[in-house]
């Protein structure tokens, strides 16, 4: 489920929240590669990788 749906969710009561204190955001389809706009509005607590999963190198 893409993040912008998922915060699109609605509120949770107080006792389940989370802090997040750190993520990681793994792109391994190259059909849906962050744009460099996107990129740009990532949190500076969350780090990228980017990769290709290897049923999509055999579809190349």
């Amino acid at each position: 489920m893409p993040v912008d749906e998922l915060m699109e969710l609605g509120q949770v009561e107080d006792h389940q929240r989370v802090r997040l204190v750190f993520g990681i955001w793994i792109f391994c389809d190259p059909n849906t590669f962050p744009s460099p706009q996107d990129m740009s509005g990532l949190p500076s607590n969350v780090g990228v990788v980017v990769g290709l999963h290897p049923k999509h190198y055999y579809e190349q």
